[in-house]
């Protein structure tokens, strides 16, 4: 691995100043934010330039600081020139977990976003980060994930009979918004498993008695599989990305863990989900208090108006 990180950082999701931090050799300061984006990626610039593009053009750039963890190539990065993004050259493929675990080591943000890099965010969806982060007002919510075409569960745009709040019993990592404190607690990343690492770690949250939220008024795009296939094949062939051997694989690791009870209830029907009511969310005072920051982060056009590319 080609980088390493100074001890200048700290596990410590509330934040009140800028940090300092050695990245790919060099000394970077990141100013104070509220979300730190993880994108994994693999020679995917076809992908990813649109995703940072749009993810820019719909989040306050004091809101967040995304760091792009390259898989792929040496320097098949090197054309992003988006604002508060961060390049971590890796070296070699890590993967989507050991990807997600570079990016946690730079990541002092009282909340942590994973990202896909084939999600897309169309002009209708501005703010949808700040609505999504204002969940956590709620001290019972670990993670929050938004509506989307290609998805399971609560966040399916398909299921229309599901209230526009759901407490959702699992949520996927493609774009999944996870309080810090929340994910430290229930132990970060999982490795061992064949797939599914979202279902492992939305089932590590309701273990520790943690809701998540399906916010199905936010809405973003999800081109999916984009780099699996390139990875692993198409699911036509055996071992292919989401083929029958790997989801049945996973789905035993799953129940190995967890257990068969617990592993068929993520997916009961006609067993409803249930409206989610959340806690009085008008104290922003305290909410500003636990990180130290304002959430009342007004985009300012000028500075919106930057290129990932």
């Amino acid at each position: 691995m080609m980088m390493e990180q100074t001890a200048t950082t700290s596990p410590d999701p509330e934040l009140d100043e800028a940090v300092e931090a050695e990245v790919n050799g060099e000394m970077l300061e990141t100013p104070p934010h509220l979300v730190d984006v993880i994108i994994p990626t693999w020679n995917n610039e076809a992908y990813l330039r649109p995703c940072l593009e749009t993810f820019w053009q719909t989040v306050p750039l004091q809101l967040a600081h995304v760091w792009v963890v390259n898989n792929g190539a040496p320097d098949s990065c090197s054309w992003i020139t988006a604002p508060n993004t961060t390049i971590l050259e890796v070296g070699e493929n890590l993967g989507w977990e050991g990807g997600l675990e570079i990016g946690l080591r730079y990541a002092t943000a009282p909340a942590v976003l994973f990202l896909n890099d084939d999600v897309h965010f169309p002009p209708s969806s501005n703010g949808w980060l700040e609505r999504l982060l204002g969940h956590f007002e709620d001290e019972r919510v670990g993670a929050v994930g938004p509506l989307s075409n290609m998805v399971v569960g609560a966040q399916n745009m398909f299921l229309t009979h599901l209230h526009p709040l759901t407490e959702a019993r699992f949520l996927i990592g493609f774009c999944m918004l996870v309080w810090r404190e929340a994910l430290d607690e229930v132990g970060g990343i999982s490795h061992g498993l064949p797939g599914g690492d979202d279902f492992d770690l939305s089932l590590r949250l309701r273990n520790a008695g943690y809701l998540m939220v399906a916010d199905r008024r936010e809405f973003v795009y999800h081109h999916a599989y984009k780099t699996g296939e390139r990875v692993h094949g198409p699911s036509s062939i055996p071992g292919g990305w989401n083929s029958k051997s790997q989801t049945d694989a996973t789905v035993a690791a799953l129940v190995e863990r967890y257990g068969q009870a617990t592993w068929d209830h993520l997916f009961a029907f006609p067993d409803e989900y249930v409206p989610l009511i959340l806690e009085d969310e008008a104290d922003e005072g305290a909410f500003d208090a636990a990180t130290g920051m304002d959430m009342d982060m007004d985009m300012d056009a000028d500075e919106q108006e930057s290129s990932a590319g």
